[in-house]
């Protein structure tokens, strides 16, 4: 079932969105129940990594988010600063680049506090999206918005299989807004960052 988020919580609008036409662009989010379960990386290369509901209510994004935030990895810190940055409204002017970097200064990881996971050219080889944990920095083709290259953070994936994932980011084009909570469609990544503690 789908229902106007607008309707639900006066700051959705800014944590989400619902086909907003941007510089990095966006895609739409159902609403409805998640599944319970873990949704960590498997650590099986030959199983996919466990998926959600591709129908989420805004308090389970948020409860999501809290979730993995509460950790004690350094993907946490990073999720911590990122659900901090979404709720607290900060605004970070510039690209989707520089509001993931800002989450990352914020949570304690500058530049050479970073590993380099994956890194190619925007057009591949691209990354096995099973290599993604909680807190990376994922760099993608942003396939409903011309495919121009696109950063957020990895929360967890709601699907595996159609590689629809959570992520926190910001929209990017210099628009005074904060980010928020985002279904991401993962399947060209050219770029993948951790924090290192």
């Amino acid at each position: 079932m789908k229902r106007n988020i607008l309707q639900h919580a006066p700051a959705a609008v800014l944590v989400f969105t619902i086909l907003f036409f941007s510089g990095c662009g966006t895609v739409k989010i159902e609403l409805g129940h998640p599944r319970t379960g873990s949704s960590s990386p498997a650590t099986d290369s030959n199983k996919p990594p466990q998926s959600r509901s591709n129908d989420l209510t805004i308090e389970s994004i948020a409860a999501i988010g809290k979730r993995h935030a509460q950790g004690t990895g350094v993907g946490s810190k990073v999720l911590a600063a990122g659900d901090t940055m979404v709720f607290s409204k900060q605004v970070i002017v510039g690209g989707c680049w520089d509001f993931v970097n800002a989450v990352y200064i914020k949570a304690g990881f500058p530049a050479d506090k970073r590993e380099k996971i994956y890194m190619e050219k925007e057009t591949g080889p691209f990354a096995d999206p099973a290599m993604l944990q909680p807190g990376d920095w994922v760099m993608y083709r942003n396939l409903p918005y011309e495919e121009i290259g696109h950063s957020a953070i990895f929360v967890e994936w709601i699907d595996f299989s159609r590689r629809s994932a959570l992520t926190i980011e910001y929209v990017g084009r210099s628009r005074e807004m904060p980010g928020w909570y985002r279904e991401a469609d993962l399947t060209k990544i050219w770029g993948i960052l951790r924090p290192r503690g």
